[in-house]
């Protein structure tokens, strides 16, 4: 698995968090520019980034730092104040404290969850995500229909979330 794409999956488990945080403070456009900004200032300094630390809180710092640059810039106030924003960081921050939020245990769940793949399911997972194929181009590499190669994923992509979630739920906290 590629750094970028397990940088999207990272992305993928905060975004709701994040998004959360920006529509407390932003209106919907604004905290669409912020959350863009704050992923691409994240993948950037994701050399920075401490692997033993949650990813969550770290994305959503700096997200909050482009929020408060974004109201600077236009010399407007936050629609909350100060003891408001410290509540809800506090309170999204007892969410990055749940079990398994550290990239290492992300990571090994994951090697875990895909050890137990099939070797043709494997190499469909490689395809599609490693080697960026397109269901289209796998079909035509395997000799499936397209269908049944979407929907081999589809079923890969649940089987592997229910592993992942299973193993997550199970991380101690």
């Amino acid at each position: 698995m590629t750094k970028q794409e397990l940088f999207e999956i990272l992305i993928r488990e905060n975004e709701r968090m994040v998004w959360a945080f920006l529509r407390g403070a932003a209106d919907p456009a604004d905290a669409q520019d912020i959350f863009q900004q704050a992923c691409l200032v994240a993948w950037s300094s994701l050399d920075r980034y401490d692997r033993s630390r949650p990813f969550g809180p770290w994305l959503r710092g700096i997200a909050a730092r482009l929020l408060l640059k974004h109201f600077r810039q236009r010399r407007a106030s936050l629609p909350l104040d100060e003891k408001a924003m410290e509540a809800v960081e506090a309170r999204l921050d007892t969410f990055g404290r749940l079990p398994g939020e550290t990239w290492d245990a992300k990571l090994d769940s994951l090697r875990e969850c895909l050890s137990r793949v099939n070797e043709e399911g494997r190499r469909l997972v490689d395809l599609y995500y490693r080697d960026g194929l397109s269901c289209e181009d796998i079909s035509r590499r395997l000799g499936h229909g397209i269908e049944t190669v979407k929907k081999r994923l589809q079923r890969l992509r649940l089987d592997l979330y229910t592993c992942l979630s299973g193993k997550l739920a199970e991380a101690p906290s």
